[in-house]
């Protein structure tokens, strides 16, 4: 989302608005005792059913089967976008490095929220942010 922010695409702020708005209903709730209760063990094969969706959504990607439709090169915005490979390594090396460093949003905007951190200061660094990379 903040990738997309960052590209230009606007239409990205409404999603972190409602990002941010499903933040704070979850903190409206467990404020008010909900809980989740205890975790289950799962099974191997129940962990394993979004890789094996991703997998088969990539596979329909590289095959490009007659049933899904591409924009034809110069057909307007909907057409330009990154080769496959190049997409797949920038979203290995993206995902990596923000597994090692930790990075959540969902923490940072929550953490923002309940422990009301000062809006000013938070704000300023959040545009320091964005501004520059909405304005080129």
């Amino acid at each position: 989302m903040l990738l997309r922010i960052a590209g230009g695409d606007l239409n990205a702020v409404v999603g972190l608005v409602g990002f941010a708005a499903g933040i704070y209903a979850g903190i409206f709730f467990l404020n008010r005792g909900y809980s989740l209760k205890r975790t289950y063990k799962m099974t191997a094969a129940e962990g394993s059913i979004m890789s094996v969706i991703a997998v088969v959504l990539l596979v329909l990607l590289v095959a490009a089967p007659a049933f899904i439709h591409f924009t034809k090169a110069g057909g307007g915005p909907g057409a330009k976008h990154a080769a496959v490979a190049v997409s797949l390594i920038v979203a290995v090396a993206v995902g990596y490095l923000t597994q090692r460093t930790r990075f959540c949003m969902i923490a940072g905007i929550r953490d923002f929220i309940l422990f009301k951190v000062k809006c000013c200061g938070a704000l300023w660094l959040l545009l320091r942010q964005l501004l520059p990379a909405m304005l080129c």
